[in-house]
């Protein structure tokens, strides 16, 4: 006789880039393991990784996890950590560096253990500008996100340096326009797209390069309170690392 089987429930999200619906469920006790034998490691790559295979098996649909930008599988990851485990997270945050004369017992080694309820965690965009750019008054380019996976690609998720900026933001052209024709990006080699940049004035590329630093981000204020007198400031946690402190 075979062992009986639990219903999994599922529920819906709707993804920050898109404000598209979908369908997922929590993740099972084998993708847990999978995470934290990732987060054991302290490889964010390996982390990342973990994170894409647990979405992909999660949630439904036609969502495709590698042409996802990194907020939105940060989103969806918090959802189903949500579902799966608990909506609270409880992270232990050490003094902030401005933080650090409130008080004459004041010292670096002190903490403050700090409860965060996932629906509160917002997917925040100081300044909102649009995909289509004009870079002069017939010619212009059409952006989109970096990818999670290709982050991956360039840079194993770490700091990339000057010639993987330039890749990546090449990566994320999807048309170039002038006043006669639509070049489609997908049309044309890394050469080709690398001397289009490389043929921009600072101000021109710098138009680029905004769209770039306004991309959306996982962030939640917090405040952090001293254990010897009570004072407070406010902190800040960006990016999902921030979460699990």
């Amino acid at each position: 006789m075979p062992l009986p089987r639990v219903v999994t429930p599922t529920y819906e999200l709707i993804l920050p880039s898109t404000g598209k619906t979908y369908k997922y469920r929590p993740f099972l006790v084998k993708e847990e393991k999978v995470l934290m034998m990732a987060m054991e490691s302290n490889n964010e790559a390996s982390m990342i990784s973990a994170l894409m295979d647990i979405i992909d098996n999660c949630v439904s649909g036609d969502i495709k996890v590698k042409d996802l930008p990194t907020f939105d599988l940060e989103y969806i990851f918090l959802q189903l950590r949500a579902r799966s485990i608990s909506n609270i997270i409880t992270v232990t945050l050490t003094r902030p560096e401005q933080f650090k004369d409130c008080c004459k017992e004041a010292t670096n080694e002190d903490a403050c253990e700090l409860s965060i309820n996932v629906d509160d965690i917002q997917i925040t965009q100081e300044e909102k500008l649009e995909s289509k750019i004009l870079l002069t008054d017939h010619i212009g380019v059409e952006l989109k996100y970096p990818s999670t996976g290709m982050l991956q690609k360039l840079t194993g998720v770490g700091e990339m340096d000057t010639e993987s900026v330039f890749i990546l933001i090449s990566k994320c052209i999807m048309q170039i326009w002038d006043k006669d024709e639509v070049y489609n990006a997908v049309d044309y080699s890394q050469k080709e797209l690398d001397a289009f940049l490389e043929s921009l004035t600072s101000e021109q590329f710098g138009k680029i390069r905004t769209f770039f630093e306004a991309i959306p981000k996982l962030q939640h204020e917090i405040t952090w309170t001293c254990q010897h007198c009570s004072d407070t400031t406010k902190m800040m946690l960006e990016g999902l690392q921030s979460f699990f402190g």
